[in-house]
């Protein structure tokens, strides 16, 4: 039995394939013109890997996981399709906010917007019901103006949705499913509960928004293995931890899923091998995606904008800053400076022989000898060396009067110097102290180059290079079960909220998720539930309370919250979690290991350290004996994979076959 998981990055599609005890770690290029493509394209690489055909592979598998760029790109490119959308009269020239102006006007056109008079008071009682004629008018008005999807967002439907269900009856009755004149409806308050017009709405548009293109894409992407012997739903990855068939993957969890996979590995494996303290750091091309760990979780972020547009999406609070290998490095005086903008793929480090003519990271490591111009994507790509000295030299070296090798010195410098700096500036991270003595992760394909120098900056005690670093974001995919989300929110009278109300709302909650996992093919029995009731004063969280639900029942912590919750608190979300279990592949060692440190070297090769010029051994990473210990100066690499081992530092191969380095500041 296989399991497969892909993530799709900018410039690469990243697959995890394990089966008969074995890991594969699978890099090809991604097709931004349709990602299905480099879908297929992984998974068909991975057959070829373990020497057999694309259907016999599918055939075995049990489980493929897909995270996908496709919401990403939809928000970069503003691609989606023309919504249209029904708001409350009066709403419809800021949508509910109070701010004058909104960002939504980036992704529809003031002119699709239409108003209609009806009215839900602050209490959920129904004053003024939608007229029907005149809901027709204005749905006619927006058809023939070109939309393509409807979202409907009327006032106070997170209190009461009688009116939106309405508006969506009558528009089905006028364009039912079976016209060629119908059109996809979303209602906003089945998107999210929150309290709040605004950001209620913000979401359901930017959900509609991205929709058009995940079902097309995730369809078709499921097609093509069905139509190669898989014979079970396509599992979709979300950034709330979670996967789900494509039939019920709500559009906007998808945003960012690839960078939450990510943060997921990372828990996995900081509670397997005990570090209660991990930053972990993500070093792609372009950007460098950054969480802090403690005790076993994430900071969460409730809110996260999307092209600046807030929204109530859960997920892990990742920050995102342009640096990466493929970042600009330019002279500001006589002052290095890294991004944050990019040469991106196209036409990518000066090294990649495609007209790039800005030093980036990747050429100054190239040049400093820590990537072999051979070896480059286990050989697929070969670096032009020449032409990263020859950028380094015209760009810093001959401005600042100082030697190539010295420009380039200075140059891996301020890299770690602005990652470090960006690391100490972002959210998750509560404050410097909190890094001292903890593990930095060093993930993607860049971050073993300068994990021991960011860390010493940083005061950190160890660095964890994980053997599938390349491809860790697609290792944490393998991490995550099927698992869906349901809420209700309750408003908190005099006497709080009823007990017996809170019961029936999780009962209910309980039939939707039955459902819906029987529809995922999992018996009653085989789901696993979680509570989380949050009291919210507006749409600030002031308390909150957890517990699992054992035979219909909260726990003692919960329902003492739900009891007496937070002076203030004006809202109860109640908010039940259900998990099926998906197969997952086992955390070990992979690789053909050699019985001695001897066994592994792979040659030797002439970098550049702060002291001089260096004849260094090369290490194959993958195999590297279970508990060798590589003394620096080394480098250690694999086909999508290169770690510095600097001097005075010692890489020890761990049980998992992955590296750890202690660190003194």
């Amino acid at each position: 039995m296989y399991t497969i998981d892909i993530d799709t990055g900018g410039t690469f599609t990243d697959g995890y394939l394990c089966g008969d005890g074995g890991a594969v770690g699978i890099k090809v290029d991604t097709t931004p013109h349709d990602l299905t493509t480099c879908f297929y394209s992984c998974i068909e690489e991975g057959a070829k890997r373990l020497g057999m055909s694309t259907p016999a592979l599918l055939d075995q598998t049990r489980v493929i996981r897909f995270s996908s760029t496709i919401a990403t790109n939809t928000a970069v490119q503003l691609s989606g399709p023309k919504l249209g959308v029904i708001v409350t009269a009066g709403a419809e020239a800021n949508l509910y906010s109070d701010k004058g102006s909104n960002p939504l006007h980036a992704f529809i056109s003031p002119k699709m917007v239409m108003g209609i008079d009806e009215r839900v008071d602050n209490a959920g009682d129904l004053v003024q019901a939608p007229n029907e004629e005149q809901v027709d008018e204005k749905v006619r008005f927006l058809l023939e103006n070109g939309a393509r999807m409807l979202v409907i967002s009327l006032r106070n439907a997170h209190l009461n949705a009688a009116h939106e269900l309405m508006v969506r009856k009558f528009i089905n009755t006028a364009y039912p499913r079976h016209y060629l004149g119908a059109v996809p409806l979303l209602v906003s308050h089945q998107v999210s509960r929150v309290p709040s017009d605004e950001l209620r709405t913000n979401t359901a548009i930017i959900n509609g928004y991205f929709h058009r293109g995940l079902v097309n894409s995730l369809y078709k992407a499921e097609d093509m293995v069905r139509a190669q012997h898989y014979r079970h739903p396509l599992m979709i990855v979300t950034a709330d931890y979670g996967v789900t068939r494509v039939a019920k993957t709500r559009a906007i969890n998808t945003y960012q899923s690839g960078p939450a996979s990510g943060v997921r590995g990372a828990h996995v494996l900081a509670e397997k091998l005990g570090h209660s303290r991990v930053l972990s750091i993500d070093v792609g091309g372009t950007t460098s995606d950054v969480a802090y760990i403690a005790d076993g979780s994430s900071n969460r972020a409730k809110y996260r904008p999307i092209n600046g547009v807030q929204v109530a999406q859960r997920v892990p609070d990742i920050v995102s800053f342009g640096l990466g290998g493929g970042s600009k490095i330019r002279l500001a005086g006589k002052e290095i400076r890294v991004g944050p903008d990019s040469q991106g793929a196209v036409p990518g480090p000066a090294c990649f022989g495609l007209g790039g003519r800005i030093p980036t990271p990747t050429d100054v490591w190239l040049q400093l000898g820590y990537l072999a111009p051979d070896k480059y994507l286990g050989g697929r790509k070969k670096l032009d060396a020449q032409k990263s000295r020859e950028v380094v030299r015209r760009a810093l070296a001959e401005p600042l009067g100082i030697s190539e090798e010295d420009a380039a010195l200075k140059a891996k410098e301020a890299v770690e110097n602005e990652l470090a700096h960006h690391v100490l500036q972002s959210g998750p991270i509560p404050d410097a102290e909190a890094l001292h003595g903890a593990t930095l992760y060093a993930i993607g394909g860049g971050a073993g180059l300068l994990a021991v120098g960011l860390a010493r900056k940083l005061k950190m005690g160890q660095v964890y290079v994980p053997l599938n670093a390349a491809v860790f974001c697609a290792f944490g995919a393998s991490t995550l079960d099927v698992s869906h989300a349901y809420e209700e929110i309750l408003p908190i009278g005099k006497n709080a909220v009823a007990a017996g109300d809170v019961k029936k709302v999780l009962a209910k909650l309980m039939r939707s998720a039955a459902r819906d996992m029987r529809g995922e093919g999992y018996s009653d029995e085989k789901i696993d539930y979680v509570v989380d009731v949050e009291c919210l004063s507006g749409i600030d969280e002031i308390g909150r309370a957890s517990g699992r639900l054992a035979k219909g029942a909260v726990s003692g912590e919960v329902a003492k919250f739900v009891r007496k919750p937070p002076a203030g608190g004006q809202y109860l979300v109640v908010r039940l979690t259900a998990t099926c279990p998906t197969p997952h592949p086992v955390i070990k060692a992979s690789g053909q290991r050699a019985k001695a440190l001897a066994g592994a070297q792979a040659g030797r090769r002439r970098i550049r350290l702060a002291r001089g010029e260096v004849d260094a051994p090369v290490y194959a990473f993958d195999k590297l004996p279970i508990g060798a210990k590589v003394q620096g100066p080394a480098i250690v690499e694999n086909e999508h994979t290169s770690v510095l081992v600097p001097d005075e530092v010692t890489l020890v191969i761990d049980r998992t076959g992955s590296g750890v380095m202690g660190v003194k500041p």
